[in-house]
């Protein structure tokens, strides 16, 4: 049976359409704020690594949500801080811990745009949604993150960046403002390494501890910053300089906890590897951490002993710095293997 050549090219153009519609309706990869979910605060994957904002509980933070290591979804295994230093100085601005300047309260506002022209504070109440569109050939999502101006006169903003290959990593890129004073560097620091208890970084030269850090602190406070230059941090596969950090327990759940501790310092969930590695390496990068034998805001001791807390890297600033932070499901052993160009 012959058809006529238009009935076969509208037969054709059905099928196409078809199979368009059909890749449109597949389920996304992306949790982001919409009315279905009542604008929460969420941007990420549906089943890998996500960021949001707690501001009427906690300001001035960005949360890191791993729910695919078993933690409850409203649970975060760490946070991230922002904290720009201005040139010619050595004090930081802190989001977490400044006071704001818009209603007095502890904490920098944070709020959310989809692109990076949102100089005004906006209610977290509408929240951006964030963007999907396909960069070089990968589905990606965006979204930034505005911070009121620092008592140091920095004003700066964020963007996140997931890529659907990495669905256990986040992209943050720093940026300066225009009326912003000049910056030395802007730190994005993992805040709460003491949660999961990460007692080992990963060097290029082997494993350091933090007993073998500071094997004589005994005080509540911060143990001093500890200092990792580039060429100490190893090599990754993609040819980025990678700062690793993981507890020294294979089943943190386990612990025995000092009278007191509180539930939100209880782990749950299987051990995770956190690490940082930079897009935008150059001579000035380092990594840095500090430590504590006692939980934050607290006297409640760390079960084992002292743990490294902040963990980040830091480098001469350069607009749009790329710092990529990661959280793994697999042991260190497998992800060094994976990841790391071993060393010689």
């Amino acid at each position: 049976m012959r058809f006529p050549a238009l009935a076969i090219f509208s037969l054709a153009a059905a099928v196409s359409a078809f199979a368009q519609n059909a890749q449109n309706e597949k389920p996304s990869r992306w949790i982001q704020p919409s009315p279905e979910n009542g604008q929460a605060l969420r941007w990420g994957f549906k089943d890998g690594i996500r960021v949001g904002l707690t501001p009427d509980i906690i300001r001035g933070l960005i949360s890191i949500y791993t729910p695919y290591a078993g933690q409850r979804p409203d649970e975060n295994l760490n946070f991230i801080a922002i904290e720009p230093i201005p040139k010619g100085q050595e004090k930081r601005g802190l989001s977490e811990l400044e006071q704001s300047q818009l209603d007095g309260k502890k904490g920098k506002r944070i709020w959310t745009s989809n692109d990076d022209s949102a100089l005004e504070p906006r209610d977290t109440k509408n929240p951006a949604s964030g963007i999907v569109r396909v960069e070089n050939g990968e589905e990606t999502l965006t979204v930034f993150f505005f911070v009121e101006p620092f008592l140091n006169h920095a004003k700066v903003c964020v963007r996140a960046r997931f890529y659907a290959s990495k669905p256990h990593e986040v992209e943050f890129a720093t940026f300066k403002r225009a009326d912003s004073c000049e910056l030395a560097s802007c730190v994005v620091t993992a805040t709460m390494g003491n949660y999961a208890r990460l007692r080992k970084l990963y060097l290029a030269g082997g494993i350091k501890t933090a007993i073998g850090t500071w094997p004589d602190y005994a005080g509540n406070a911060f143990a001093p910053r500890e200092v990792v230059a580039r060429d100490k941090m190893p090599a990754g596969k993609e040819g980025f300089p990678y700062f690793i950090a993981a507890p020294d327990e294979t089943n943190p759940q386990a612990a025995r906890y000092a009278e007191g501790t509180g539930r939100r310092w209880r782990y749950t969930g299987k051990p995770v590897v956190q690490y940082w590695y930079c897009k935008d390496p150059d001579a000035s990068l380092q990594g840095l951490v500090n430590g504590r034998i006692v939980y934050w805001a607290g006297e409640t001791p760390i079960p084992g002993g002292i743990a490294f807390e902040n963990f980040e890297m830091k480098k001469q600033f350069r607009n749009g710095d790329r710092f990529v932070y990661g959280a793994s499901p697999l042991s260190a052993e497998e992800f060094l293997d994976r990841q790391v160009i071993p060393a010689r």
